[in-house]
């Protein structure tokens, strides 16, 4: 079964947006960017991004929940990085998948600190 939403990230700057995040994913993802659209593969799950007058509009589809969660973390959280001086972020449609995807990025984001923290205690 394909999971699917579909978001926005409010600005008067999507294709800025959109290129940076491109180019910036690129060196870990399989990302694309083409004049005012662009994709994020990782797993299953593919992000298809669209640069319009005062938004970038984002559309998350993938076979597997987990894949799913984690580019709408991975897209959604790096937006809200980026813009965190203009005070706007990632809105999902889907409120119960948006809630998901943040607990499973934060689920992530502690794994990978509690490793770095272990490797590092290692070494000592």
């Amino acid at each position: 079964m394909t999971l699917s939403t579909t978001g926005r990230f409010p600005t008067d700057r999507p294709e800025r947006y959109l290129k940076q995040l491109c180019s910036h994913l690129g060196n870990k993802l399989d990302a694309t960017y083409e004049g005012g659209d662009g994709r994020i593969v990782l797993g299953t799950a593919i992000a298809r991004l669209t640069a319009t007058p005062g938004s970038l509009e984002i559309a998350v589809s993938g076979a597997e929940d987990a894949d799913v969660h984690r580019v709408m973390g991975v897209v959604g959280s790096h937006l809200d990085r980026f813009a965190q001086k203009d005070g706007v972020s990632t809105e999902w449609d889907d409120a119960e998948l948006a809630a998901a995807a943040k607990a499973a990025r934060e689920a992530f984001v502690a794994a990978r600190k509690a490793a770095a923290e272990a490797e590092a205690g290692a070494g000592s």
